[in-house]
């Protein structure tokens, strides 16, 4: 039984002879996405699923020392 599954070219296999270039993704990515320009200032309640659009600083540091076991890492 032959599958009906197909793929599109990628960047992510090397040896892939229909694999796109680098330039190629960045420049479709690039193609299909928009900066956003607009702000709005919610209540906390209501920014559930949203971008927050400023960095968020905490005016203490908590624990007042170096301690990496505590500080927040995000990816």
């Amino acid at each position: 039984m032959k599958s009906s599954i197909t793929s599109a070219p990628s960047c992510v296999d090397l040896f892939d002879s229909e694999s796109i270039s680098l330039e190629e993704a960045l420049s479709r990515i690039a193609d299909r996405i928009s900066p956003l320009d607009k702000t709005e200032n919610l209540p906390l309640r209501e920014c559930l699923g949203r971008i927050n659009a400023n960095d968020i600083v905490s005016p203490l540091s908590i624990p007042p020392h170096a301690n990496s076991a505590m500080d927040g890492y995000a990816v």
